[in-house]
């Protein structure tokens, strides 16, 4: 009779774990996870979102953090326990790995198509502290020295024909230590954490590992400028970074986006339309709008490419014909207003080679396309 008792007391303790257990279903994937990608001599710390909607169904992107990518769309999803595996269209990769048991990590490989070597990678579910992180300081106390905190703002051509502008941002933590983040205002790229900063008798190095970029500056003695070098990669260039009241902003914050009455001579406004490139259709929403003094300027998002929002370089209207320039992508947008000032009809030229490409007027408050 023990025996049995025991035997059934077993078994109903077995039964109980199983229950316990489940196997897993996809929305307990749901969170933030954290992942280090590491190749060549890259370290690049990646973070995967994802998220269950008010009507059941999951969504997943991610972040590249040291890259100042956020965001990316995971354009498909598949989970079949322990499988686990995401496709991202846009950089020609997938994730193929497994959720374990403890339902904690997801290791796996990411591949980059033909070619590519697969790269371990696994993703460790996020634990959130529980104390906040005291704010950075960027600011002086009156009659304080001078030191690399603060706004800074430059302009770069990395390569022939090719500018792009910088925005970097030094906050002194509690302890007396440097943290930088940098924007790559022209490529909206935003945030990228730097590696190390390291700042002694007015000499600032700060490194990036996850765009193998180095800044090697000094301090001017009035603490307005910070020269030096930049490298990246195999080149290193001159560099003067200039000091701000604020952060730099991507796109002008003096700009208006309402037009006037006379659609044929005010471009302001929101604007959408598609770029057919081979294999797939990229869907483009410009905003355009102009400064007090007349300026025209604005930006470009491509929905189906993450998102990001991209400022223009220069935007000019003559006599109905458009032009809009983006140096940091060798690109540039000519068009003409048709049908009232309600259509643009042109083409989109990148690095040599021209698409047609037609803009429609769309409403101000529309979110999507």
């Amino acid at each position: 009779m023990k025996k049995f008792i025991k035997a059934w007391l077993a078994c109903i303790l077995l039964t109980t774990a199983f229950a316990a257990n489940p196997k897993p279903t996809v929305y307990e994937l749901a969170g933030n996870w954290n992942g280090v990608l590491e190749f060549a001599k890259m370290r690049v710390r990646i973070v995967l979102h994802i998220a269950k909607s008010n009507e059941g169904k999951i969504a997943a992107t991610m972040d590249i953090v040291d890259q100042g990518v956020k965001g990316l769309p995971i354009e498909a999803f598949l989970f079949n326990y322990p499988d686990v595996r995401l496709e991202f269209d846009q950089i020609g990769a997938n994730f193929n790995g497994a959720f374990n048991p403890e339902r904690n990590e997801i290791k796996g490989t990411i591949d980059e198509g033909p070619g590519g070597k697969p790269t371990v990678l696994v993703f460790k579910r996020a634990v959130e502290s529980s104390e906040p992180k005291a704010p950075l300081i960027y600011s002086f106390k009156p009659g304080e020295s001078r030191d690399i905190r603060g706004y800074w703002k430059t302009t770069i051509e990395p390569m022939s024909g090719v500018v792009m502008r910088l925005g970097l941002k030094i906050g002194r933590d509690s302890h007396g230590g440097f943290e930088a983040l940098l924007d790559s205002l022209d490529q909206g790229a935003k945030d990228i954490p730097a590696t190390s900063v390291t700042y002694t008798n007015g000499e600032a190095k700060v490194e990036w590992q996850g765009i193998l970029a180095t800044l090697n500056a000094k301090l001017e003695e009035d603490g307005a400028k910070l020269s030096g070098t930049w490298k990246q990669g195999p080149k290193t260039i001159p560099i003067t970074f200039d000091r701000l009241e604020k952060a730099a902003v991507a796109v002008d914050e003096k700009l208006s986006y309402e037009p006037g009455k006379d659609l044929l001579t005010d471009i302001r406004g929101r604007w959408e339309g598609a770029l057919e490139v081979p294999d797939h259709t990229l869907r483009l929403v410009m905003k355009v709008g102009r400064t007090p003094d007349g300026t025209y300027g604005g930006s470009v998002v491509s929905v189906d490419q993450g998102g990001v929002e991209l400022p223009t370089t220069s935007m000019t209207l003559s006599n109905s014909n458009i032009r809009v320039e983006f140096k940091s992508l060798r690109a540039v947008y000519t068009g003409t207003l048709t049908n009232q000032g309600k259509v643009m009809d042109g083409k989109w030229e990148q690095m040599g080679n021209p698409l047609p490409l037609r803009f429609e007027r769309k409403p101000q408050d529309q979110k999507k396309l």
